[in-house]
């Protein structure tokens, strides 16, 4: 008799564990609820999928323990660990959660606004550079042969600077 009352109150352990990871499978379905907008439909799934996942855990844990007898104990067991976690640790997790994310969509909001704004003047460098180029082919053969020299003058400018400066150091 002893004997079996300490396999029932192991037993009994074992599914109040068991019923906190139930509730924490739970929490992992609802922290992908918090920060998307779900459509009933798919929230149904998800339930139906949260418990596709826990019947055959529950169901092996009850072949394990009693060879398939349900028993109360068990059940409360299961029950008394499931809401424990669930006000208790899975609240803090859930609130880590949250606030865990909030953080790292501040940043990635930060971010895609620096982003933004060194594509834009990007994309407005790019504009310009095409404008210029649509003015110049307007403008017809001449003007950009009269652009070039100017561009080569300069180029020559420069380079006589740059030697002179070498002469004077020299």
């Amino acid at each position: 008799m002893r004997w079996e009352l300490g396999n029932e109150w192991m037993a009994f352990a074992r599914s109040f564990g068991e019923g906190a990871v139930l509730s924490l499978l739970f929490d992992l379905f609802r922290m992908a609820r918090v920060h998307f907008r779900w459509k009933d439909h798919e929230v149904a799934l998800m339930d139906l999928f949260y418990w596709l996942l826990a019947a055959p855990i529950a169901f092996l844990f009850l072949l394990r323990s009693s060879d398939g007898v349900i028993r109360w104990y068990l059940l409360t067991g299961w029950g008394v660990g499931w809401l424990l976690w669930h006000i208790t640790l899975g609240r803090l997790l859930l609130f880590a959660w949250r606030w865990i994310t909030g953080i790292l969509i501040l940043f990635l909001q930060k971010a895609a606004a620096v982003i933004g704004k060194k594509a834009e003047k990007f994309r407005q460098k790019r504009q310009r550079k095409r404008q210029r180029k649509e003015e110049q082919k307007k403008a017809g053969p001449d003007k950009r042969r009269q652009e070039r020299k100017k561009v080569e003058k300069r180029l020559w400018k420069a380079k006589k600077r740059s030697k002179k400066g070498l002469k004077n150091r020299g």
